[in-house]
């Protein structure tokens, strides 16, 4: 969890800035910590609640859950299985593999899908 995010201020500015990005990448915890909520799914809602468009909640060893919009489904892409050695940067991974496949014309699952395979190399070394 970021030290800052519990203190109100941080809090305040980051859910009055949500809505103005394409894609909110939370982790679990990060999300946790902001909604005050404990259930993915409840972090979600407090996501939409602040006017995210799309959010992809980053949920470690356990995958990414892909919430295209307030309304849509919502879909859980559990993690690869892979030897990890260390999961430090798979989250940013995770974040520049699915920019970079959208602005290739991948549609948002199809970056989701892809850039969760990129995350899961990213922890097979240092």
């Amino acid at each position: 969890m970021l030290p800052l995010i519990p203190t109100p201020l941080p809090r305040r500015i980051i859910g009055e800035t949500i809505g103005l990005s394409d894609y909110f990448f939370p982790s679990l915890e990060d999300g946790q910590a902001l909604s005050k909520k404990r259930d993915p799914e409840a972090v979600l809602d407090w996501c939409f609640a602040h006017n995210a468009s799309a959010v992809l909640l980053k949920l470690g060893g356990d995958g990414v859950i892909v919430a295209p919009s307030p309304n849509a489904l919502r879909e859980h892409l559990p993690a690869h299985t892979v030897d990890a050695i260390d999961a430090t940067g798979a989250g940013d991974s995770f974040a520049g593999a699915l920019v970079a496949r959208l602005v290739v014309g991948d549609d948002l699952m199809t970056a989701a899908r892809y850039a969760n395979a990129a995350a899961a190399i990213t922890t097979t070394a240092y």
